[in-house]
Parts: structure tokens; sequence; C-alpha cells
């Protein structure tokens, strides 16, 4: 089951982690490596003013799938990520009756 496809605000944004090991010497030299070949991807998405409706929608999709991977497409290159939720919690700040602000953290998996 793919991410809900609610629209994103302007701050969202999408992360390059590329890990490596850095060591030293007793000399004084330093080593470093790549800690893994594949970089990974983690998107911060910013949610503001969403209808209470598409936040239950977030809300729902977070319970059904937490602890799970899911196809998630990043509206801004079009890609399809295979991902996970990067966060063990979810809320909402109400800013009106039916409007929502919040956040969702995805990270994605190796394969």
């Amino acid at each position: 089951m793919s991410y809900p496809t609610i629209t994103i605000s302007e701050r969202s944004k999408k992360t390059v982690i590329k890990e490596a090991i850095r060591s030293e010497t007793e000399g004084g030299y330093g080593r470093t490596r790549a800690k893994y070949t594949k970089p990974r991807y983690q998107f911060d998405l910013d949610y503001l003013a969403i209808s209470s409706t598409d936040y239950a929608t977030l809300e729902a999709y977070f319970l059904a799938n937490q602890g799970s991977t899911f196809s998630f497409v990043y509206p801004r290159d079009s890609q399809t990520y295979t991902v996970m939720f990067n966060q063990d919690n979810f809320s909402g700040d109400y800013i009106s009756s039916n409007k929502v602000d919040c956040k969702v953290s995805l990270i994605t998996i190796w394969h």
C-alpha cells in the first residue's frame, strides 16, 4: 500500500545520508571509509493547514504501517522509494477546528 498523496509544504526536505567510519592512529594520521556502499534518504515532510480529514488519513496510515515498509513517491522528483517511518509517534497541532499542522519523517531502506 502506497503512502497517501497529500500535498506537502515548501519546508519539506529530502536529505542524503552517506555515513563514514573515521579513525585516527597513534601517530596522528587519519583514515576514513564509507560505512555503506549506497546512500539512504530521509524525508522530513511538513504538512501545513491540512484538513482534519487528511490528518486522519495520515494518522490511520501511520497506525496501520508503523514497523512495515511501503512505497512513497516524493513529489519533487517523482521517484518511488521504499521507506519506513523514522519516528515512533504521530501528532498534530490543530490551528483551527478543521485545520491541522503535522510532520512525518520517512527513511529509505536498503534492499
